[in-house]
């Protein structure tokens, strides 16, 4: 199942003037633009030293922002837009401003998110297509709502252990408390934030924040939502103050034709706040672990689009998202091996949804290889999509679930380094 992506959207535009005169440049920027942040960076690296200091910073602003090294990216921002004698054309200016909102409402800043989504609309509204601006919109709701409520924090007291259950729907489940009370949520790398029922916030005695915002769902679909604050939600000897929750109707999260109601799903920003989390086979889940310094010869496997993950896996780059029990393709996997597919497969009507409804789309059932640490895997029935759903999966290979995962011992999410281990593969 796939959750929801809120109006924060990523734009999409080309550099003029100077920049486009510099092939590489543009190259590089074109591979941000289709989220391939380890394609960019390793071609960064190898033209470096043709690029001017403008050109340089812009996409280490970028590349910084996507490998979770947020302050070093605002900072590079800050130092790009606050220099009037440097000619920016206006989109990468756009591009920058966009890169601030990120890193805004990534360290909690909800009154900088605000300031700088304000600017987009005031200062170039006229470059964006009707979505964007709806999105902007919405955002903008968003961190008016948020601005005068505090930052999230997080304390680890020690190592985190706890044996997570599995939930009618097959999806791995953690044992939250708030205000005495406890509460099942989905572990959901796929969840930009983290959501409750509005039953369940009511129980947990959450504030819930008036006016509400327009979500999307994976089917394409909108549904309306308030935002809620948890003031402290425990996780054994985690402790997170001043969570924000999507508040959504119970109905929007439930599933009556399986008998099964979604309570609650932890989100990416509580996840990435523990630093490093792992979880094995048998469903254990650890956190807190102590802090590692990799070698810099080690590139990341792991990459920030927005709030959703990026890893890469066999050189192509794709969404993980644990709240899925499958992997799905999207449509530039199509592309690429389109004459394979369509000369071995059967085109069909695909039926898969999540919160807020279902819906059939043309697609493929094929069987996915791909290898990971160097092991060949190979999934059946895999769905392929022939089209995009939205902008997001326009440039992504797909979205890896729980068939990838529980293929292999263990999993390791290093947010500090970011990098993605799969340990000890099981019957490949």
């Amino acid at each position: 199942m796939k959750y929801f992506l809120l109006g924060l959207l990523l734009l999409s535009f080309i550099p003029s003037s100077r920049a486009q005169k510099n092939s590489f440049f543009t190259e590089i920027y074109a591979e941000t633009e289709k989220k391939d942040f380890f394609k960019a960076a390793e071609l960064l690296e190898l033209h470096r030293s043709q690029f001017s200091d403008t050109e340089n910073n812009t996409l280490l602003a970028i590349l910084t922002n996507a490998f979770n090294q947020i302050f070093q990216s605002d900072s590079t921002v800050a130092y790009l837009l606050d220099q009037s004698d440097t000619n920016l054309p206006d989109s990468i200016r756009l591009k920058l401003l966009e890169v601030r909102h990120d890193n805004a409402y990534k360290s909690y800043d909800y009154a900088k998110a605000k300031e700088a989504v304000s600017r987009i609309l005031r200062d170039f509204e006229h470059f964006l297509n009707a979505d964007q601006v709806d999105g902007y919109k919405n955002s903008l709701k968003i961190w008016t709502i948020l601005e005068h409520q505090p930052a999230q924090e997080t304390e680890l007291r020690g190592p985190v252990h706890q044996q997570m259950t599995r939930d009618l729907a097959g999806l791995n489940n953690l044992l939250l408390t708030a205000k005495g009370d406890s509460i099942p949520m989905i572990f959901d790398t796929g969840a930009n934030l983290s959501t409750i029922t509005r039953s369940v916030a009511k129980r947990l005695q959450m504030k819930v924040l008036p006016d509400s915002i327009q979500v999307g769902t994976i089917t394409g679909n909108r549904v309306y939502a308030n935002l809620g604050i948890c003031e402290k939600l425990g996780l054994g000897s985690a402790v997170f103050n001043n969570v924000v929750f999507l508040v959504l109707a119970d109905e929007h999260l439930a599933f009556p034709q399986i008998d099964y109601q979604i309570h609650g799903i932890l989100g990416f920003p509580v996840m990435e706040s523990m630093g490093i989390i792992s979880i094995d086979q048998d469903g254990l889940f650890r956190a807190g672990f102590p802090r590692t310094t990799v070698s810099k010869s080690q590139k990341p496997t792991m990459a920030m689009d927005g709030l959703s993950l990026l890893i890469q896996l066999d050189g192509k780059h794709f969404y993980l998202d644990t709240g899925a029990d499958q992997s799905m393709l999207y449509s530039r996997y199509y592309h690429q091996f389109k004459d394979e597919i369509e000369s071995n497969y059967q085109l069909e009507e695909v039926q898969f949804g999540g919160a807020g409804g279902h819906d059939t789309f043309p697609g493929y059932q094929i069987d996915f290889k791909i290898r990971v640490n160097d092991v060949p895997l190979l999934f059946p029935k895999t769905t392929v999509l022939t089209e995009s759903r939205n902008e997001k999966w326009k440039h992504v290979y797909g979205n890896i679930g729980q068939d990838l995962i529980v293929r292999f011992g263990s999993m390791v999410l290093d947010f500090e380094n970011m990098q993605i281990h799969f340990i000890n593969p099981l019957n490949p």
